[in-house]
């Protein structure tokens, strides 16, 4: 298969686009940025076998496609600018990761249920989180986030150790220019000097009676507000 590069910004492979290709052995992609690859496209396929049984990564151009069978503490190599969907999902055998300041983009699911990884330093240069991007990562207590830091989509923190510390603290969680989480307030709440409402924000929030959006947020997520059974004024 050969991938050009002028057809990136207008293609798209989707979900197990070449799945089940045995005897696939090489992927083309001379000056490939952004791959344009969504989860599991070369699943049971020889080079992506033959990766995992080495628990290597596969990367192609500048995107780590699949890294599921790497195990320990993982070293994403410098010149990389994308990981790319579910790459790491369900890494069973990771614990620590260290991506570097070359990378751009995480794509959703990238290290979903990575369940021993405790710690992460995103890079300098991240302008976003796609959506669950760390949920279930049973062991994630440190995270460093980037000085400056854009928007943050739905579930990208749920269901770690960090996010529910920052709960306990019982203050609105902003990440960058995303009002991230807001299960602990009460009562009236304004939302102001953001961007954004990260999608299921207040989800099931009872305690929430009011809340005032700000002129700066031009987007809120789905599901922000489901459920908020006393909120009567928004």
């Amino acid at each position: 298969i050969k991938v050009a590069a002028p057809l990136v910004k207008g293609m798209k492979a989707s979900d197990e686009a070449f799945a089940g290709c045995s005897k696939l052995v090489e992927v083309e992609a001379d000056g490939l940025q952004y791959a344009p690859f969504q989860m599991d496209v070369f699943k049971d396929t020889f080079l992506l076998n033959k990766k995992r049984e080495n628990n290597e990564m596969l990367i192609i151009g500048h995107t780590v496609v699949d890294g599921r069978f790497c195990s320990g503490e993982v070293t994403i190599p410098d010149g990389i600018w994308q990981i790319g969907p579910g790459a790491f999902l369900d890494c069973a055998g990771m614990r620590r990761i260290h991506i570097p300041s070359s990378v751009k983009a995480i794509d959703y699911k990238a290290f979903q249920g990575c369940v021993l990884l405790d710690e992460v330093k995103l890079p300098p240069e991240l302008a976003s989180l796609s959506e669950n991007v760390f949920r279930d990562c049973y062991s994630l207590r440190q995270l460093e986030l980037p000085a400056k830091f854009g928007k943050v989509l739905e579930g990208a923190f749920d269901e770690t150790p960090w996010l529910e510390a920052q709960r306990q603290e019982g203050r609105p969680i902003i990440i960058g220019d995303t009002f991230y989480d807001g299960k602990s307030c009460k009562g009236s709440v304004c939302v102001e000097g953001v961007s954004s409402i990260a999608g299921g924000a207040f989800k099931e929030n009872h305690d929430l009676t009011a809340v005032t959006v700000g002129e700066s947020v031009k987007s809120i997520g789905a599901s922000a507000f489901e459920r908020c059974l006393n909120l009567k004024s928004v």
